[in-house]
């Protein structure tokens, strides 16, 4: 903190544009690190008003649309998906590389200084940015496989999950593996079962919603379902059964 600025610059306020309006062409000039990736796209955004000041020249809601669909940022967002794209096929050699006895530190250290030598000099990128995704995601996830690999190799080794119950009982809980998770098994191979068993989730979520909403409306007061100690089926067609006898 003694030697990093950590204060936010002073939010300047335009009075003559408060009160008649328009936006200061100051406010507009300093996005110039933006004009110079796409010089065409300010004159598509703003038009001249009176001395100093710019109006939009599009609606407000369509602001994000005019960025995105102007032929000049969709060619700087097309480089920069082919610039990461390039950098991540170099990498991917690099990572299934990985044997036995190889240090995660060194592959930690040579993945993030070649991302940080590839993203520099970049416009509109910052390139620790970049590189803090990657060290957030080696933190969060990568390093694991990675010491996993370098100690074991390239194998999926599966476990059973048991739990003891309070009365110290062993259930299987099924399995689990820690390179591969089990959601991208089930993904890959039981897509179609995955579907239907959502699918089922859902219909039953639904139904649990109105038994509720039922069970609410009728509960109480002078509801069908006020004399019962538990609602459940036998007790509703007992209900049931005394109300139409």
């Amino acid at each position: 903190p003694r030697y990093i600025d950590s204060s936010e610059p002073e939010d300047m306020q335009d009075i003559a544009a408060h009160l008649r309006g328009g936006i200061p062409a100051a406010d507009v000039e300093a996005l110039e690190k933006y004009w110079a990736v796409c010089p065409n796209l300010k004159t598509a955004l703003f038009k001249p008003s009176r001395t100093g000041y710019l109006d939009l020249a599009v609606d407000k809601a369509g602001i994000k649309t005019t960025i995105y669909h102007h032929p000049e940022f969709a060619n700087f967002i097309a480089g920069m998906n082919g610039h990461s794209a390039y950098w991540r096929e170099r990498m991917a050699t690099r990572l299934k590389g990985i044997k036995p006895g190889d240090f995660p530190k060194d592959v930690i250290f040579h993945l993030s200084e070649h991302l940080l030598a590839w993203y520099a000099g970049l416009p509109l990128i910052d390139r620790y940015d970049v590189y803090q995704h990657v060290m957030d995601y080696w933190a969060a996830t990568m390093q694991d496989d990675v010491y996993l690999i370098t100690a074991d190799g390239w194998k999926a080794e599966t476990s059973r999950i048991v739990e003891k119950d309070k009365k110290g009982r062993e259930k299987d809980k099924g399995w689990t593996c820690d390179l591969i998770p089990k959601a991208l098994i089930v993904a890959h191979y039981f897509g179609v079962e995955q579907t239907v068993i959502t699918s089922l989730e859902t219909a039953l979520e639904t139904i649990a919603a109105q038994l509720a909403e039922l069970e609410e409306e009728h509960g109480g007061g002078e509801g069908v379902f006020s004399e019962l100690d538990k609602i459940n089926k036998a007790a509703v067609a007992a209900r049931l059964k005394e109300i139409f006898a």
